[in-house]
């Protein structure tokens, strides 16, 4: 597994999450996730005498299945807007960072409106079409406010106040980062206080919703009286999410109100980098951000140094030549059948790299599975935070977020506003005021001045100011932007040169980040000579737009990759020498190898839309029980034995309820399961073969 370098910290130290309990903030930059050594995609066993192993569950089942791996067509679960009787598409983009809302109506999808612009408040913003993801709720734990208000009302409040008060921010990164998703999920508000992450999420969303509806209102002179029900709901997350986190998203947009529990088709789950990869299928070169890079110079030697990153000059392979990267024109596809490119979708919390295939029909083919980490903007604030911690101390630091969490984040959001507008080719060095409160506790728990602290930092590219300011040399701030950008960099490259993806003639550059002139000169440098750069202009709107066109028409992509090998455990009869001896279990006098991984879909393996993975299985003990449970397994390797292979780890369960008005049988009772992997989600349906009826179905990646 290739892993970034990028962890230094501007003192030379490794980035970690210091102050992770105190600032939910502060996340480290992740690892990134494991490519598979391969793209070939193994055949299930053919073998059919083998049994679903269950055996761990208190509902125990025993099933047979009658056929192997079969896909096959069938009609997409989502329709356009129009034809489902919805009235308009409203997307909200729920960003780490910053969130916000379009609609169009389905009898004109083409003209997208976006939230209505909002001034940045006394810290300014980012964008005028989005507001910060900030919740704030009372001290009674009921909404108080979201965005741009819930931001100026916390930095109003006392202290007193302050430390009842509950004020969340960049809590969307924990859907990414926490591994043991549920419904039962706390989040710590920035006082170190806690509530449920479903109420967090729930009134987040809901915020949304209320706001938009009134809108839609507003502006619908024939079409006014507009309900939750009347929209086609779309919610955009990262490609590289699980299951469980894409689920959590729904269990909370329920919760707000966009939809009820049985209809949950009004909701669709679009990936992110999916979302921008359509709306650039419109771009024209007058709508894109100008080919002019900022660095004055352009290494092109292998093994030369960027000058915006210090990292090595990237060295293409073979295919990639300065003549397979044609001038713009991406209203069409050229002259030949398809056209491909990466999407860099690049967040406040995450980056999201995909391939996409656009063929002649306009339709969208993933040529391989999403990959990423946690690279996006907040890890250039955890290196400020580093910085601050090497000046003055991580023990003080830690115990000045826990006690003035006010003044911490009036800090933190004043860099946010610099590190926005930060330019390097302006040479000019940026100052950041320090909150009084911290001034004199350092003084008091130290004896020392802010002033000789800086000092004894030693940095010449860090200075205190007569004015009470720290101000940071350009080339400082490049130091806490190069882990991040080095790491975003050194992935797109390792995507580049995998040998199945060649003729890639395009990279698009999109998200919150991707408006960072560093970002985008280092970018440039990297990749212009092999490659066409395009970098929408608003380019933080893309997803959104995008996400509100892809509500209309949800059928546009054609082939996704399956992120992980998604299989159940069975039993197969055991044979020595090549089963382990502690897996051998009897059963009917027969022995039989359990927690054989049967894999439905493998990690990378395309799969188009509407197809279907199809078995047959019959429970073992002649019951007439309401309801079963199938386990399923998951693992980024695309080759998986067991289910106790080191990365294989269950996601979920599947259960299914069965109809107890049927005559009781010697017979097995036979049901055909079917699970859809070709969607955003995973879901499933079965047929009650004793009844003829449909069986309800539903997975949950949520379960402890």
């Amino acid at each position: 597994m290739a892993t970034s370098n990028a962890s230094a910290s501007p003192k030379g130290g490794h980035l970690k999450s210091f102050i992770r309990s105190a600032s939910p903030k502060a996340k480290s930059i992740g690892r990134m996730i494991k490519r598979r050594s391969s793209n070939k995609v193994k055949s299930p066993a053919t073998d059919r005498s083998h049994h679903l192993d269950n055996s761990s569950d208190s509902d125990t089942i025993l099933l047979d299945s009658l056929g192997g791996l079969s896909l096959s067509p069938t009609t997409p679960l989502s329709g356009a807007a129009a034809r489902s009787g919805y009235r308009a598409v409203v997307a909200i983009d729920f960003g780490t960072t910053y969130s916000g809302y379009a609609y169009s109506f389905s009898n004109h999808p083409e003209d997208i409106s976006l939230m209505r612009t909002t001034n940045g408040g006394r810290y300014g913003g980012a964008s005028t079409h989005k507001i910060p993801t900030i919740l704030l709720l009372n001290d009674k734990g009921g909404f108080h406010s979201f965005g741009h208000e819930a931001r100026e009302a916390y930095h109003d409040l006392d202290e007193i106040q302050a430390k009842k008060w509950l004020y969340f921010e960049k809590f969307k990164l924990e859907l990414h980062t926490r591994k043991d998703l549920n419904m039962s999920m706390e989040l710590e508000a920035s006082n170190g206080q806690r509530a449920l992450a479903t109420i967090v999420f729930g009134h987040a969303l809901r915020f949304f919703k209320e706001s938009c509806i009134k809108e839609l209102n507003d502006v619908s002179i024939v079409q006014a009286g507009f309900s939750s029900d009347d929209i086609q709901w779309v919610v955009t997350v990262p490609a590289i999410w699980r299951q469980s986190a894409k689920q959590f998203m729904r269990h909370a947009a329920v919760q707000a109100g966009l939809l009820k529990s049985d209809n949950w088709k009004q909701l669709i789950i679009a990936l992110e980098p999916e979302a921008a990869s359509i709306y650039c299928q419109s771009l024209h070169a007058r709508e894109c951000v100008p080919d002019t890079p900022l660095s004055p110079s352009r290494p092109t030697a292998a093994g030369s140094s960027s000058p915006s990153t210090g990292a090595p000059t990237y060295k293409p392979p073979e295919y990639l030549t300065r003549s397979s990267a044609p001038e713009i024109d991406l209203s069409s596809t050229g002259d030949s059948d398809c056209t491909r490119y990466i999407v860099a979708d690049c967040g406040g919390g995450t980056v999201d790299i995909t391939v996409h295939e656009l063929t002649r029909t306009r339709n969208l083919k993933e040529l391989h599975k999403a990959t990423g980490g946690t690279w996006g903007s907040m890890g250039v604030d955890c290196q400020f935070e580093l910085l601050l911690s090497d000046i003055f101390g991580e023990d003080f630091l830690v115990d000045f977020v826990k006690t003035k969490p006010i003044s911490w984040l009036e800090l933190v959001n004043t860099f946010e506003t610099r590190k926005c507008s930060f330019c390097p080719t302006k040479q000019v060095a940026i100052s950041i005021p320090l909150p009084f409160s911290l001034i004199e506790s350092f003084m008091d728990k130290t004896g020392k001045s802010v002033r000789t602290a800086v000092q004894e930092y030693g940095e010449e590219g860090v200075q205190w100011t007569s004015q009470g300011m720290l101000r940071l040399s350009p080339s400082i701030m490049m130091e806490l932007f190069e882990p991040v950008v080095s790491a975003i960099i050194q992935h797109i490259q390792e995507i580049l040169s995998l040998p199945n993806l060649s003729r890639i003639e395009y990279l698009f550059l999109v998200g919150g980040f991707a408006e960072s002139p560093i970002l985008q000169d280092a970018v440039h440098n990297a990749f212009r000579p092999f490659l066409k750069v395009v970098i929408p202009q608003n380019v933080s709107l893309t997803i959104l737009k995008g996400a509100v066109m892809f509500g209309h028409d949800p059928t546009v992509v054609h082939v996704r990759r399956s992120l992980f090998t998604y299989g159940v455990a069975c039993l197969n009869r055991f044979i020595p020498g090549k089963h382990p001896e502690e897996l051998k279990v009897v059963r009917d006098c027969s022995e039989w190898c359990s927690g054989i991984f049967d894999a439905f879909v493998y990690a990378d393996q395309a799969i188009s839309l509407g197809h279907v993975v199809t078995r047959s299985y019959t429970v073992a003990e002649n019951t007439v029980k309401q309801s079963t449970l199938i386990n399923l397994y998951a693992s980024e390797q695309e080759v998986v034995e067991y289910i106790n292979d080191p990365g294989c780890v269950k996601v979920g369960q599947l259960k299914f309820w069965l109809s107890s008005d049927v005559e009781k049988s010697d017979e097995p009772r036979e049901i055909i399961l079917s699970m859809m992997f070709g969607e955003t989600e995973i879901s499933a349906k079965a047929i009650d073969c004793a009844s003829g009826q449909t069986a309800s179905a539903s997975f949950d990646f949520l379960t402890k």
